[in-house]
């Protein structure tokens, strides 16, 4: 059975993230382990590791979604002291990936020398975090940022000391933004072929089936519910039940509504698998 899920706001402690995972009977789910909006830490003590321990045995994976300040094509040295600590957290809960973004060519640095650093950033991760495994996610700005056009996961993977330890999440909404048109079927056999010849279909650990508030090529990233964005219920689901697509787990991130809305939706998204298997 496939893996899907949603991303977790954490209200206020990683009790309730984890209530709400277990409420809404996913396999997996995602979660930052920060307070986005104070940017204060979350506290991960002995009490929180038994409970992911519960957790995991009782069959749900947590995914650790790193901040979004940290710029690994730049990092600065608060920002890299975050990134420690979070990956440190990571492991304590159990984490089996921790989706990081990769920035962008800040300052006077070329966007060739932003992908040299978020090399150099990896490959020192990669050499200590054990046993975690390291998603990159596509973004969905232009100009300096890295990761919006997937030649730069190409060239990255050629700076890579242990490749086997670096895999990628693709941002449906993202790659609709940056102008990977995914709202059609011919525009997703095209981007598709892309993410065949630049990172391989075998590297995606992951799926953010999102849809788009923007147009594609917009370069502006931001989520719309499944259904009522640029992309579609349909397109979405075509994308995400596609033959080389179809095993990769999926996580919804949805802007903010109801419990009702995120159970519907999550709903939907597994019908489109039961109906597949009963056909």
């Amino acid at each position: 059975m496939r893996k899907i899920g949603l991303h977790i706001r954490i209200p206020h402690t990683i009790a309730d993230a984890v209530a709400y995972a277990q409420t809404l009977g996913m396999p997996i789910f995602q979660m930052f382990l920060i307070d986005q909006i104070a940017r204060r830490p979350l506290t991960i003590d002995a009490q929180a590791q038994e409970l992911f321990t519960q957790l995991r045995n009782s069959g749900i994976r947590p995914y650790v979604h790193g901040s979004y300040f940290m710029n690994l094509a730049n990092l600065t040295k608060s920002a890299h002291k975050t990134l420690l600590r979070e990956v440190q957290q990571a492991q304590q809960i159990g984490a089996e990936f921790f989706i990081l973004h990769p920035g962008s060519a800040t300052g006077r640095l070329t966007h060739k020398q932003g992908i040299k650093q978020l090399a150099n950033i990896m490959n020192q991760l990669t050499e200590h975090a054990q046993p975690l495994t390291f998603a990159l996610e596509n973004t969905a700005h232009g100009k300096n940022a890295i990761g919006s056009d997937l030649e730069d996961f190409k060239k990255l993977k050629t700076l890579l000391h242990h490749p086997e330890r670096i895999a990628f999440c693709i941002d449906t909404a993202h790659a609709h933004a940056y102008g990977y048109d995914v709202s059609s079927s011919e525009s997703q056999e095209a981007f598709i072929s892309e993410l065949e010849r630049t990172i391989g279909i075998d590297t995606i650990a992951l799926i953010h089936l999102n849809d788009s508030h923007y147009d594609a090529g917009s370069h502006i990233d931001k989520h719309a519910p499944l259904g009522k964005g640029t992309i579609g219920r349909d397109a979405l689901r075509e994308f995400a039940m596609h033959p080389k697509l179809s095993s990769i787990p999926l996580i919804l991130e949805l802007p903010l509504l109801s419990y009702q809305q995120e159970a519907a939706i999550l709903e939907t998204v597994k019908q489109w698998h039961v109906k597949k298997e009963h056909s």
